[in-house]
């Protein structure tokens, strides 16, 4: 069978979304090269990638206040005690 416009349409727009999806999965692995290594109930690996997705947001949007070490520790660079840190790390999760 002929796929129609519409399938053909379709069906390119399914691709196109499925590539992004993919590479955007590829990079949350990169970062979070623990996901590779997920062995989880579905519903655990569910939290687990939203939290990394959650983390990764997190640190694009603060991005020039954060250094990322070659062994992985994380740094907050901001002049503020760590109650305040903590505090900006709440709400950008309760702006979800």
């Amino acid at each position: 069978l002929a796929a129609t416009p519409n399938k053909r349409k379709f069906n390119t727009r399914h691709s196109r979304t499925r590539i992004t999806v993919e590479h955007a999965f590829g990079r949350l692995k990169t970062k979070w090269r623990r996901l590779e290594f997920v062995k989880a109930s579905v519903k655990h690996a569910v939290r687990i990638t939203a939290a990394c997705c959650v983390l990764h947001n997190f640190i694009i949007a603060q991005e020039s206040h954060i250094e990322i070490a070659p062994d992985n520790q994380i740094t907050l660079f901001a002049p503020t005690p760590a109650n305040s840190k903590r505090e900006v790390l709440v709400n950008f999760i309760a702006d979800l």
